[in-house]
């Protein structure tokens, strides 16, 4: 009988062959013919090397969701039985359970409660942790280069949840990043859990990461000067390096050029830079509420500047801001008078812009609009008075 049960176990394949003994026998006769079996070296299939058992890790570690429980190392099929019973049919499940309990009072349940060997209690704890690691490094890699993937580059999606959301249109992370925006994190995580089936660990996973990401577009508008051409939102290593080849290597540069959305998009797009049309729509959205936020800011600023810090003039960036704080132009009405000492009212500012620029590391358009918006406070503060 165990041969020919042997015979169907090579049939079926061993992720198959517990559901049709199940199906097939009582849960008594499954875990006696398990016993059997594992006696005899059949499930355990002794003529597997250990590369096959590397192999086995490798691909729980690469994709550890949705798959029968069993393609977590250190479970077996007698191991897989017992799960079964308290509900825990899946990997995802699994994980949750993990997540929820923590490495050692996982790996006690596993030996007390499920009735794991030390080794397999071991090899099985090992591989879920280094599962999780796995994820994190996922998510450092999505964060650094969020646009224009496959979704199960983000953490806590695998091949099933990355299939369900591509029957619904959702096939890259920049759409899914869309969604995120628009539902804000509490919602698309519930999202996630009701619409897609994700478990509580997998929604949040991939919450968290598409937050990270999010967060990296809020700092950016914040404060979009200085930084290296990469931090823009929309801009991967690839596209990154190829303006940098064209001397577009900073924030600052990028911002000079996108002066209208549509004509930058069109920029990118074309063939010396090579950008997908979701990353140059970011990109330029990006920019775009950078300059919009700008123009609030320095019509909130014009008001009344004078007696302002320089930590509040708008499209000066926070290292510029801190630099010109350590001299003694400490108030925006302080570099309206130096720019009066220097140029007398000539409106073109030549020398001004020069000293700025040489001072303290600012650009050119930065000193413009800085002075501009100075020079028109002053000029309808006179013709009012």
């Amino acid at each position: 009988m165990t041969n020919k049960l042997h015979q169907r176990f090579v049939e079926l394949g061993e992720d198959a062959f517990p559901s049709w003994l199940q199906e097939d026998l009582r849960p008594d006769q499954v875990l006696a013919w398990a016993e059997a079996l594992t006696d005899r070296g059949t499930v355990g299939n002794q003529e597997r090397n250990l590369q096959t058992i590397d192999e086995k890790r490798d691909n729980f570690i690469q994709d550890p969701y949705d798959k029968p429980v069993m393609a977590v190392p250190g479970v077996d099929w007698i191991l897989a039985s017992r799960l079964k019973k308290r509900g825990i049919d899946t990997t995802s499940k699994f994980l949750q359970m993990f997540v929820t309990m923590g490495e050692y009072e996982f790996t006690s349940w596993l030996k007390k409660d499920i009735g794991a060997t030390p080794d397999q209690a071991w090899t099985c704890t090992q591989a879920l942790t280094d599962s999780k690691n796995k994820e994190v490094q996922k998510r450092d890699d999505f964060i650094k280069d969020p646009y224009d993937k496959p979704v199960t580059v983000i953490p806590g999606i695998g091949r099933v949840l990355a299939s369900r959301l591509k029957k619904r249109g959702i096939d890259t992370t920049s759409k899914l990043l869309q969604m995120f925006v628009t539902k804000g994190e509490d919602g698309f995580t519930r999202w996630l859990q009701e619409d897609y089936g994700a478990t509580p660990d997998q929604a949040s996973t991939c919450a968290e990461a598409v937050a990270d990401c999010y967060k990296k577009w809020c700092d950016f508008i914040k404060d979009p000067y200085e930084k290296p051409v990469k931090a823009v939102p929309g801009m991967d290593s690839d596209l990154g390096e190829r303006l940098e080849q064209r001397g577009i290597d900073t924030t600052d540069k990028l911002l000079a050029i996108c002066q209208y959305e549509e004509s930058f998009i069109r920029l990118l797009l074309q063939e010396e830079f090579e950008a997908t049309h979701d990353q140059a729509t970011t990109c330029a959205e990006a920019l775009t509420e950078c300059m919009n936020k700008e123009l609030r800011e320095l019509f909130i600023f014009v008001m009344d500047p004078l007696d302002k810090s320089v930590m509040t003039i708008p499209c000066f960036g926070l290292a510029l801001r801190k630099r010109i704080a350590k001299s003694d132009y400490t108030t925006a009405g302080s570099l309206l008078d130096k720019y009066f000492k220097m140029e007398r009212l000539q409106d073109d500012g030549d020398e001004f812009f020069a000293w700025f620029e040489t001072e303290f590391g600012a650009t050119m358009e930065q000193a413009k609009i800085c002075i501009r918006a100075l020079l028109w406070w002053f000029r309808q503060h006179n013709n009012l008075n």
